[in-house]
Parts: C-alpha cells; sequence; structure tokens
C-alpha cells in the first residue's frame, strides 16, 4: 500500500492518495474551524436587514461531493 498527503493550508484541505491492490482512493477532509470562526464573525458583526441576511455556509468539500454525486442543484425535500 503506497499512501501520499498532500496539504493545503489555505483551503484546510487534506488530499490522500492511497494505492492499494491496483486500486487508486482518492480521499478529502476538511479543517472546518475557519468556516466556523467565519461564521460566528458575521453572526457577531452582522445585522439582518429585512431583505438580505446571512442563512448558510456549505464546506466546499461537501459542496464538491454534492456535485459527484449529483444532488448539488436538487431542489426536492
Amino acid at each position: 500500500m503506497a499512501k501520499r498527503t498532500v496539504i493545503d493550508h489555505k483551503t484546510g484541505f487534506t488530499n490522500e492518495f492511497i494505492t492499494e491492490d491496483d486500486k487508486e482512493i482518492y480521499h478529502t477532509t476538511q479543517d472546518l474551524n475557519p468556516v466556523i470562526e467565519h461564521c460566528k464573525f458575521i453572526a457577531e458583526t452582522t445585522t439582518p436587514g429585512k431583505d438580505l441576511r446571512h442563512v448558510a455556509e456549505v464546506p466546499l468539500v461537501v459542496y464538491q461531493r454534492a456535485c459527484r454525486e449529483g444532488w448539488a442543484n436538487d431542489m426536492s425535500q
């Protein structure tokens, strides 16, 4: 088993490339602390308006999975 890890400190992504039994596995994780701190900052420093307010932050790693699996633009509930 060969394993290679690449860490992007700017995005908080950790990418692992694993080769095992002629299979290639790509695994991504993301440090969510910066996203959480950003949401806290927005909540503490902004006042929701009548027509405009911050409602969500989707971590990029979740959005990438949604695109891969085809549910990124799914409007059903």
